[in-house]
């Protein structure tokens, strides 16, 4: 996705990026930031393909947890559940 993605002084200067493209770009600003302790997703998982997707949760999720990061995650997608620590609705 990095030819895709054209930025300068920490802006993105194109915007000719799917959504799903533009979700992964979010949640990497979001994650990469050590000033950003709690991470907010929202339906992240909805415009994803299923290798990203899976990749974000076998491998991205947790990084971002020994990062130290605290994620709040609202989904539908069942495949996040045995990934998340405790789930709002099981607790």
């Amino acid at each position: 996705m990095a030819h895709k993605l054209e930025l300068r002084d920490g802006r993105i200067l194109n915007l000719k990026l799917s959504k799903g493209q533009k979700k992964r770009v979010g949640v990497a600003a979001g994650a990469g930031g050590r000033e950003r302790d709690i991470i907010l997703l929202d339906e992240w998982a909805a415009d994803q393909d299923p290798h990203f997707r899976r990749e974000f949760y076998q491998v991205l999720l947790p990084l971002m947890q020994e990062m130290g990061k605290t994620i709040f995650a609202i989904s539908h997608d069942d495949h996040y559940f045995i990934h998340a620590g405790s789930p709002a609705g099981n607790a």
